[in-house]
């Protein structure tokens, strides 16, 4: 345990890239069972070390025409960050959870995905993702763009 602390302490101290806070835009295409709609959202990110993060976000994403009744999903999710630093850019996987409004109450389910981050400066990236979410019996995935703010 003792090895751990001493590893996290050390990659958190020389974390230099870009701050350990980030708030962001987002926006999206999605496929809601099949049909394509458009999606956008709101993040915050903090990472404890260049090779991990954890995000909270919002996300409206899309809504579904097929069954003649117009039905929006909206999701807060909660979302691991692995990442690792290539040479241009990070590479990164989201693994986590979404919780959305069901029939009755509050529902939670698992979301995962990839996504790629290209620093522009030392505060300001640009990334893009692609997540899969369940929302009950309605499968959506996501394709998004990102822009974050690091501080």
């Amino acid at each position: 345990m003792r090895k751990l602390l001493i590893i996290l302490a050390t990659s958190c101290a020389s974390f230099e890239s870009h701050g350990f806070w980030s708030l962001g835009l987002n926006g999206s295409m999605t496929d809601v069972n099949g049909v394509a709609s458009h999606g956008y959202g709101i993040h915050g990110s903090f990472h404890i070390s260049p090779y991990l993060g954890f995000e909270l976000g919002y996300k409206k994403l899309g809504e579904d025409h097929s069954s003649g009744v117009e039905v929006s999903y909206d999701s807060l999710s909660f979302l691991v960050q692995p990442n690792y630093r290539l040479s241009l850019f990070n590479v990164y996987a989201n693994l986590g959870t979404h919780v959305y409004e069901g029939e009755s109450d509050l529902q939670a389910q698992f979301v995962y995905g990839i996504g790629a981050e290209l620093p522009i400066s030392n505060q300001f990236t640009l990334s893009t993702e692609y997540n899969f979410y369940n929302v009950g019996a309605t499968d959506i995935e996501a394709l998004t763009f990102k822009a974050n703010y690091y501080f």
